[in-house]
């Protein structure tokens, strides 16, 4: 009701409700116990009511302040409220609010005839200034932690330095003029963070700092080298990355806690080998990757001055060192080797390819070739991601010809989901192939349910359903069966709940003839959830939001059938994934 008349009322109790608002979030936040989880959210919340009132008082009286000055206001009346919240979210508001304030203002007295889209540059100064303030309040941090944050300050300190390095390298790499000046203000930020990271042996500091520097080095050498040393320019990045890689890797492998773990360990107790953190892996994979591209560079020189036997024969070496470089167990070097070997695979694969089809004349059959190509190499072994993405490229490219074929998406899809879902239920403890081969199918089954859905909508579409009304009649009604078995599976140790469970379904599975993708993705994603699978339960979750939200728009259905049968199947899924937890809280109660 107060939103609906919110236009109406008058100016003073439009107000009033803001600034009440405000008061009553500032009185409950005041009766929690100090630095506690209450104190600290309704910090937050203290601190966004604090800029909606503002901006509610600038639309309501029109002074005519600019944007950043609303933006500085809110900053300069929200500083109290983060400094006595210690929280980092609170902190992280504030930088930015900060940061909005200085690109506003540095928009609004840039001298330009677009003010909404600066020339290229535009945004050096604002940027530099935001780098300077993330560097200032890093400082701060470092120096009194426990003033800033209650709890696990280093990840503020972290965020903090991440976004001064990173705001300090777009001001350097976007600068038009006096790029020396942007670049020496970089290099002063860098230097002794870098200094501070390697004295600390702070790993994932100094990665972050080799990568702020690697990536402005980069930008102003292509810039100012002519288009025929970009190769070059690939391989500076290269030495410099692997450079990086390797001197983080050993400053993680010497970090002080990790040695003094080992250090204390028996002599006869071998230490294990430390596990490479995510950011580690992620920055080889940087080196590893840019290798890939030098490689498929030098495969397209090579094609264009070699017969097809020689650039097949170069494919098969490329792909047979790429698996057996995937085998290297070396601890400090392995991650790296490995994903050499993954590049390397998948160049091979490039050339075999690129030369199957400038050998043959185009046609549908080349998508079987390739396909059987990834397949092959998949088989052949290596990383599981190599086996993943191998897997996953045969299963579209053999989708897509059966698709041209003239072959009906829906039964596809059925008989993806289907095999997939007997994977997971009848494989529980998969083989290193079959587990590739499951993670595969899920993704290319939440894929062809998503076309599925989005054949049947009325927006334009490549997909077709050339199919008889008595075969879609049985294609809803296998769906339909497919559900309620699956169903009726999960649920099997629950003798009295399952009669209901079934039933339920049975109902919901009625409706199938509207929504068949829908059902479809909900039995995938109680399988994947029964099978302790979070990474799959949350992109099927991803997957079935936007099938809602295709199902809704289809003209083509009732607002009551759409609205039932979104109803029931949420709420089958809802039962299903009760009963999983419970079965999980109580493993004896299944047996």
């Amino acid at each position: 009701m107060v939103a609906y008349n919110w236009e109406d009322l008058h100016r003073l109790v439009r107000l009033g409700v803001a600034a009440s608002v405000l008061l009553s979030v500032a009185a409950a936040t005041a009766v929690q116990r100090p630095h506690g989880i209450g104190w600290r959210v309704g910090c937050l919340v203290t601190a966004l009511c604090i800029g909606a009132l503002l901006a509610l008082v600038g639309q309501i009286y029109q002074t005519g302040a600019d944007r950043w000055q609303l933006f500085a206001t809110w900053a300069a009346t929200m500083l109290p409220v983060a400094a006595l919240a210690r929280s980092r979210a609170c902190w992280a508001l504030w930088v930015v609010v900060c940061s909005v304030a200085l690109h506003t203002w540095q928009a609004a007295h840039h001298i330009a005839a677009d003010l909404w889209m600066p020339p290229r540059g535009a945004d050096a100064t604002a940027m530099a200034a935001v780098a300077l303030l993330c560097a200032a309040l890093w400082l701060l941090v470092r120096l009194w932690p426990r003033a800033f944050s209650t709890q696990h300050p280093r990840v503020l300190q972290i965020s903090l330095y991440a976004l001064a390095l990173g705001a300090g390298a777009v001001a350097a790499a976007q600068s038009q003029r006096d790029t020396l000046w942007y670049v020496a203000l970089f290099s002063a930020l860098v230097a002794p963070a870098w200094l501070l990271a390697w004295r600390a042996r702070d790993a994932l500091a100094l990665a972050i700092a080799y990568l702020a520097a690697i990536t402005v080095g980069l930008v102003l050498l292509v810039e100012r080298l002519p288009p025929n040393w970009l190769l070059a320019a690939a391989g500076m990045l290269l030495l410099a990355s692997s450079a990086a890689v390797y001197h983080v890797t050993r400053v993680w492998r010497l970090r002080p806690h990790a040695a003094a773990h080992v250090t204390c360990r028996a002599q006869t107790d071998p230490a294990p080998e430390p596990s490479t953190p995510w950011w580690l892996s992620a920055l080889m994979a940087v080196a590893a990757w840019t290798s890939a591209l030098l490689c498929v560079a030098a495969f397209f020189i090579l094609f264009q001055r070699t017969e097809p036997a020689v650039a097949t024969l170069l494919g098969i070496i490329a792909i047979a060192c790429g698996l057996l470089m995937m085998q290297s167990t070396h601890a400090i070097r392995g991650s790296f080797i490995r994903q050499i070997g993954f590049a390397c695979s998948l160049s091979g694969q490039l050339c075999l390819c690129v030369t199957v089809l400038l050998q043959s004349h185009p046609g549908e059959e080349l998508l079987l070739a390739f396909a059987c190509i990834a397949l092959l190499c998949a088989l052949l072994g290596g990383m599981f991601a190599h086996r993943l993405l191998c897997l996953v490229t045969a299963i579209l490219l053999a989708l897509v010809w059966l698709v041209l074929q003239g072959a009906a998406l829906l039964p596809l899809a059925l008989c993806m989901t289907l095999a997939t879902l007997v994977l997971w239920l009848r494989v529980p403890h998969p083989a290193a192939w079959a587990k590739a081969l499951q993670h595969a199918m899920t993704l290319c089954s939440l894929l062809a349910t998503g076309l599925v859905a989005i054949g049947e909508t009325p927006f334009d579409s490549p997909v077709t359903f050339a199919v008889s009304p008595q075969l879609a009649a049985v294609l809803h009604a296998l769906t339909a069966l497919v559900w309620i078995v699956t169903a009726w599976l999960l649920a099997r140790p629950y003798r009295p709940s399952r009669w209901l469970l079934g039933l339920a379904s049975a109902v919901a599975a009625t409706l199938s003839y509207a929504m068949p993708a829908l059902l479809l993705a909900h039995a995938l994603a109680l399988v994947v959830f029964a099978r302790g699978q979070r990474v799959w339960l949350a992109l099927t979750t991803l997957a079935q939001v936007g099938i809602v939200a295709l199902y809704y728009y289809n003209m083509h259905l009732s607002l009551r059938t759409r609205a039932v049968s979104m109803l029931l199947v949420g709420g089958i899924a809802v039962g299903v994934a009760a009963l999983l937890a419970r079965r999980h809280r109580s493993p004896e109660a299944g047996a």
